[in-house]
């Protein structure tokens, strides 16, 4: 399904005009970053995962060229259950190499969530972990299949247990395929994420972020903070939370700077992840800084 975003014309040449708005997308804004700072330390989490900027778009590539696979083509919709490990940083590096549209989705979510949610935005890969808070997601995905008439491929997340054999498993994919060479190239005004609301009021609902929604509000929040290229932001809110996938995933790599994420919360992992990587900002809602200063 092919999406199309209808623009105000005269808003859309203001923020052009003004500088806001521009065709580069966030892909751009990566292969630059990592051209310029390759050996530099770009995701770290409290499992152990780090990746150099290097190492990360490699891995990224490898995983794109999958996507390829699977028919993948700029617009479509691929999914990915995770919390906060590196391994959301590859997948979400990878659909923007391709031009995929990224869906983070909480871990919280269960059955009937997963089902509203992957059908609404016709969803057609999905990543999601084989062992995580004592669930493992990828089995209770797999059995919903009869439910999402649009996905296509699932993929195990093997990071703390291995996959059951008839499973894709992340580990393997990234051993089996070959960087992708040319990633495909998006305007800046192509949908880059669809971001689900928490559904209080009722179904989740989908927020359709462009590239450059997301460039400028996370270069206007940057400056507002005067974060640069010399800080380390720590990420201990949920990374399918606007909070957690703009703030701790993409804005670092905007600036060139360091992400550093935490996949549970409870204050004392927290700062200790905190001293141990010398980090400069952390992000969070106001039950997070309450208990860390509790």
């Amino acid at each position: 399904m092919t999406v199309s975003i209808a623009f105000n014309a005269e808003r859309r040449a203001l923020y052009r005009q003004q500088g806001l708005w521009e065709d580069a997308s966030l892909a751009d804004y990566w292969h630059q970053t990592q051209r310029a700072m390759p050996d530099k330390v770009a995701v770290i989490d409290n499992q152990g995962t780090s990746y150099t900027y290097a190492a990360l778009d490699r891995t990224a590539s490898c995983l794109a060229r999958f996507l390829l696979t699977c028919g993948i083509e700029p617009g479509d919709r691929v999914a990915f259950q995770l919390p906060g490990w590196c391994e959301f940083t590859v997948i979400y590096l990878a659909c923007l190499k391709v031009g995929a549209v990224s869906v983070p989705l909480l871990p919280a979510y269960c059955e009937t969530e997963l089902v509203w949610i992957l059908n609404k935005c016709q969803a057609k890969v999905l990543f999601a972990p084989t062992l995580f808070k004592n669930t493992q997601p990828i089995d209770r995905a797999i059995s919903l299949c009869g439910q999402l008439p649009h996905l296509r491929q699932m993929v195990a997340v093997d990071k703390l247990a291995p996959a059951n054999p008839t499973t894709l498993a992340l580990s393997q994919l990234l051993q089996d395929f070959a960087p992708l060479e040319t990633p495909i190239r998006v305007h800046g005004d192509a949908l880059a994420a669809v971001l689900f609301t928490s559904g209080t009021e009722g179904v989740p609902k989908g927020v359709m972020l462009t590239h450059n929604n997301i460039l400028a509000s996370e270069r206007a929040y940057c400056a507002r903070l005067n974060l640069t290229w010399l800080d380390t932001i720590l990420m201990p809110a949920p990374l399918g939370h606007a909070t957690g996938f703009l703030h701790g995933v993409t804005a670092p790599f905007i600036i060139d700077a360091r992400s550093v994420l935490l996949d549970i919360f409870n204050p004392t992992d927290c700062l200790e992840l905190l001293q141990q990587e010398r980090c400069t900002c952390v992000l969070g809602a106001t039950p997070f800084v309450y208990d860390l200063l509790c």
